[in-house]
């Protein structure tokens, strides 16, 4: 037996929202979606394209550096027997590009010239851990970043030679 709707019910609309939009919008989403993704992954192999290089040499110059390091602590007991030493290596840098300080303070980031900037960095050589000053100074400000780190040097070395 078939039921009947009552007369005095109105009848019952057709929905507004049919199949088709649903798989026009979920796929309109999804195609967004894969964009983003695509335009993510090129814009981060180019990053690293680019700098791919630049890392490459700074690995090379630290390399060396390190090389460096581990000949003359080599050869330093061997020139200066019976004496206590103090090690302190120092990497300067000559840049030939502008420098920039970047403050990001507010809504707009402020940028700074300068003519260098100090690094100390951490190194193991031979199981040992030493630091060093990486110096990285604009050619145009070499004579006069000399002269300020010869003079800055002496007094710590004094105090670290007393110290030993």
């Amino acid at each position: 037996m078939e039921r009947e709707r009552p007369e005095y019910l109105p009848p019952i609309e057709r929905r507004r929202w049919n199949f088709p939009w649903l798989i026009t919008g979920f796929l309109t989403l999804v195609s967004l979606a894969t964009i983003g993704v695509l335009t993510l992954g090129r814009t981060n192999s180019a990053w690293s394209e680019r700098f791919e290089g630049v890392r490459r040499s700074i690995l090379e110059v630290v390399s060396a550096v390190l090389a460096s390091c581990k000949k003359d602590m080599e050869s330093l007991p061997n020139r200066a027997k019976n004496k206590k030493r103090l090690y302190h290596f120092t990497l300067l840098s000559i840049v030939d590009a502008p420098l920039v300080d970047v403050f990001y303070k507010g809504n707009s980031p402020t940028v700074t010239e300068i003519d260098g900037i100090t690094h100390l960095s951490r190194y193991m050589v031979n199981r040992r851990e030493l630091s060093a000053l990486v110096h990285f100074v604009q050619a145009s400000a070499l004579p006069q970043y000399l002269k300020c780190l010869t003079e800055s040097v002496a007094p710590s070395a004094e105090s670290g030679f007393r110290a030993i």
